[in-house]
């Protein structure tokens, strides 16, 4: 009885830490350097200036505020 519940033990964790892989690898697949919102009549849009962003590299922030309305001809 206890060997059984040691080993369901083992097989929960591995199944957790499969899981905690699995995120960390669709997480790290899915990385975006812009970001689009719209607030009260104006789109911004928040990113880099270099894409993509390296670590130790010369790079900027770069924000952008557009009116809506100035969009609605593109």
């Amino acid at each position: 009885m206890i060997r059984r519940d040691y080993e369901n033990g083992i097989k929960k964790k591995t199944v957790c830490a499969d899981g905690c892989i699995a995120n960390l690898q669709l997480a790290s697949g899915i990385l975006y350097a812009h970001e689009d919102r719209t607030y009260q009549g104006y789109d911004i849009t928040v990113g880099f200036v270099e894409e993509p962003a390296f670590e130790g590299f010369p790079n900027g922030a770069s924000i952008r505020v557009m009116k809506l309305q100035d969009r609605a001809g593109i």
